[in-house]
C-alpha cells in the first residue's frame, strides 16, 4: 500500500517503522477466536463488523499525528477487521463447498489478492492528485460501504455441509498424524 506516512514534524516514516507488523499480529494473532465468533453470531454480523473496522481504520489512519496512532488505527483496528473478514469468508466458503474446500479457499484467497491489485492503481492516482489523507478517507469509506453491503447477502451454510467430527488422531485411526501424512497423498488426514 503506502511506503511512508508524514508524522507531526513533517518528516517521513519509512516502511521499517510501518504499521504492518501490528497489522499482521492483529490479523493472525486473533485467528483462534474468530471461527468461534462467526459460529456464535453468524457471518452477516461479523462480516459487517469487520467491514466497518477496516473502513474506520483507513479513515483514522488518514488523520494520525503520531506513529503509535498509526499502529493502533491501521495496524490493530484494520488487522482485526481484515482478519474477521478473511477468516469468516474462508470458513464460510469451505462449509458451502465441503467436497472442494481447497478450491473454495483458494478462490477466496485469489479474490482477496485481486481486490488489492485492482485498487492499487486508483489509490495511487488519488494519492498523487490529492494526497494520502484524502485517498485513505475516500477508500476507507468505499471499503466499509462495499463490505457492509456485501455482508448482507451472506448466510450460514446448511447443516448438512458441516464438517464431520475428527478424533485426536484424525481419520487415520491408530496410525497417528505423522505416519499418516507420509502416506500418499496424505492418507485420509486431509479428506
Amino acid at each position: 500500500m503506502l511506503t511512508h506516512y508524514k508524522n507531526m514534524s513533517g518528516g517521513v516514516l519509512r516502511l521499517s517503522k510501518s504499521p504492518f507488523p501490528s497489522l499482521s499480529f492483529s490479523r493472525h494473532g486473533s485467528l483462534r477466536f474468530k471461527p468461534f465468533l462467526i459460529e456464535r453470531f453468524g457471518p452477516r454480523l461479523l462480516m459487517s463488523v469487520g467491514s466497518i473496522l477496516v473502513g474506520l481504520s483507513w479513515i483514522f489512519s488518514a488523520r494520525v499525528d503520531h506513529v503509535f496512532s498509526l499502529y493502533w488505527s491501521y495496524g490493530v483496528l484494520g488487522g482485526i477487521g481484515s482478519g474477521i473478514i478473511y477468516v469468516g469468508v474462508v470458513g464460510l466458503m469451505v462449509r458451502w463447498f465441503p467436497r472442494r474446500r481447497g478450491l473454495a479457499a483458494g478462490l477466496v484467497a485469489a479474490g482477496y489478492g485481486a481486490g488489492a491489485i485492482f485498487t492499487t492503481f486508483p489509490i495511487a492516482t488519488m494519492i498523487a492528485s490529492s494526497g494520502y489523507a484524502h485517498a485513505l478517507s475516500v477508500f476507507g469509506l468505499i471499503q466499509g460501504a462495499v463490505g457492509l453491503i456485501a455482508a448482507q447477502g451472506l448466510i450460514k451454510a446448511p447443516a448438512a455441509t458441516d464438517f464431520p467430527r475428527v478424533g485426536r488422531s484424525g481419520q487415520c485411526g491408530r496410525m497417528g498424524r505423522c505416519r499418516c501424512l507420509k502416506q500418499p497423498p496424505f492418507g485420509g488426514c486431509l479428506r
